[in-house]
């Protein structure tokens, strides 16, 4: 069974205290293990982040929350969410991929370009899977003869096509692929 915890108000009414049975003030270790929950609670909704001052210092994540610290202009939480990695084939002779499903609508594409026939790299993007895909227009990459890693600007599509600006007339490509959100 549990330990038994009394609330104690000093005699001015502004100070609670944890105590045990015995008058033992315990606060300390009642707070600490309650931050501890509650970072662990965080941590499994929100995934892992770190707070940190202008100097770069970590700060303590649960105790800076309750303490009201202010956030100020500049300081930003990153998350990054990695969708799984697929892979797309451009047909010997093709121009267009087989269509991808990202698993999910990202704000980027990491895209992984093997030894290709010299083209450019676009994209297509449609809002249903085998619905009709369009070129995404910011995204063209000059990849040349390939064999470079590139990220394209993906602004949430989750349906995509690799292109080429040319055949691949040196038989089939594979592309890697993988939704990211920064």
């Amino acid at each position: 069974m549990g330990q038994e915890v009394w609330i104690r108000k000093d005699r001015g009414g502004n100070q609670v205290r944890l105590v045990d049975r015995r008058g033992v003030e315990i606060t300390e270790e009642v707070n600490h293990s309650a931050k501890v929950t509650l970072q662990r609670q965080l941590e499994e909704i929100v995934g892992k982040f770190v707070l940190a001052d202008s100097e770069g210092e970590e700060l303590p994540l649960i105790q800076t929350l309750l303490d009201g610290i202010a956030i100020k202009d500049g300081a930003r939480v990153e998350t990054i969410h990695l969708g799984p990695i697929k892979n797309t084939t451009i047909a010997a002779s093709g121009t267009v991929s087989t269509d991808v499903d990202l698993g999910g609508h990202f704000s980027h594409l990491l895209i992984q370009i093997p030894t290709i026939d010299s083209a450019n790299v676009s994209l297509q993007v449609a809002l249903d899977p085998g619905g009709t895909f369009q070129a995404l227009g910011s995204a063209v990459y000059a990849a040349g003869t390939g064999a470079k890693n590139n990220t394209f600007k993906l602004g949430g599509w989750r349906y995509i096509k690799v292109v080429t600006s040319a055949a691949q007339t040196s038989g089939a490509v594979l592309f890697l692929v993988q939704g990211v959100t920064y």
